[in-house]
């Protein structure tokens, strides 16, 4: 079963910081939230363009909305790869377009209980943004390298070709900015891109999934397969994205009160890639693409298992399907009958994959 997600506690006073530095505070959540509908409202106009963290109040946004948001996706990102094993033997981490180093934070604070990182590197233009990072990063054990030049990898200190097959380049959020995706980014053992769940953004990763794999690269998730998406050769306009819950901190509940978006479920778009092959019972498996849709007589839900556009097709008859949730891993029993793109299964012929 896949874990309701959270902002760590500690992160509670490093954001006040930051708004207290910029002339805010978490305490004044309508004063907030009105900052926070204004970089929304950027953001909707000027989908391509970088943050603008040149304003204090884009940093007041990002700090106390954008940043636990976009944290929590990371995490739950990094809690899919980790359950298939997709982080063993990395030792380095390259973030581009880092921002205040949202990415960056979720993969120290997600391997903090386990082997560390022994470098990480953020890619990012605006000092602003990097002092942000700074900020939130508190005192981290994990030597930590800032760049400005997302086009170049020259000069990060240990991230030269010899360390390639140990290191995870990444983009969060930031891969929607640019037109292709650079030669040098594929110049590593792993891939981790997280995208907003956009029709525009899911579709364009979707389809950047065949040239990932065309520079030799293999396919950990959230795809269980290696055939063509479903979701493109099947539909012009479906998409593919994940969906998850969180538990939000009392000070995140009181600004979005006054705000008109509301965030119980978060959703997003990701890919996971290695050189290296995934464990071979992970191609066994089917990815639930879709929320449990009730009809009459039958709940339905997307899931991904090759290249045809598949649903799970649960009979009422049969009784009460199960409550699987949208990106679980799960295994289907062989033999289960098929009507045109329906799997027709039985209770106990889906059950989840360990996690």
């Amino acid at each position: 079963m896949r874990p309701e997600f959270s902002l760590p506690d500690f992160y509670t006073e490093r954001v006040q910081s930051l708004l207290a530095a910029n002339g805010a505070d978490l305490k004044n959540s309508p004063a907030v939230a009105a900052a926070v509908r204004k970089l929304s409202d950027f953001y909707i106009a000027n989908p391509a363009a970088p943050t603008p963290y040149e304003h204090p109040w884009a940093r007041v946004a990002y700090a106390a909305y954008f940043f636990p948001l976009n944290y929590v996706r990371a995490r739950a990102v990094i809690h899919e790869g980790t359950s298939v094993g997709f982080f063993a033997d990395l030792r380095s981490a390259q973030d581009f377009g880092s921002g205040p180093g949202t990415l960056t934070l979720a993969l120290l604070d997600a391997a903090a209980e386990k082997a560390p990182w022994q470098e990480v590197s953020s890619v990012e233009r605006s000092s602003l943004a990097v002092n942000m990072h700074k900020a939130l990063l508190g005192n981290s054990p994990t030597p930590h390298h800032w760049e400005v030049d997302i086009n170049s990898r020259a000069g990060a200190p240990g991230q030269g070709r010899s360390d390639a097959n140990h290191r995870l380049n990444a983009f969060c959020y930031s891969f929607t900015e640019l037109e292709e995706l650079p030669r040098w980014a594929l110049d590593a053992e792993a891939l981790l891109i997280i995208e907003p769940a956009t029709q525009t953004d899911g579709r364009r990763l979707m389809e950047h999934r065949k040239k990932i794999m065309e520079a030799g690269f293999r396919i950990w998730g959230p795809c269980t397969h290696e055939g063509e998406c479903p979701l493109l050769v099947g539909s012009k306009r479906d998409w593919c994205h994940d969906r998850i819950t969180w538990t939000m901190p009392p000070w995140f509940t009181a600004i979005e009160a006054h705000l008109p978006m509301k965030n119980r479920t978060l959703t997003f778009s990701w890919l996971l890639a290695r050189r290296a092959s995934p464990p071979a019972d992970l191609r066994e498996l089917a990815r639930l693409t879709g929320d449990l849709q009730r009809e009459k007589g039958a709940s339905k839900q997307m899931v991904c298992r090759g290249s045809s556009r598949e649903f799970l097709s649960w009979q009422h008859k049969n009784g009460v399907p199960p409550e699987f949730p949208r990106g679980s891993l799960i295994r289907i029993r062989a033999g289960v009958p098929m009507k045109s793109n329906e799997l027709r299964p039985q209770p106990g012929d889906c059950t989840l994959a360990e996690s």
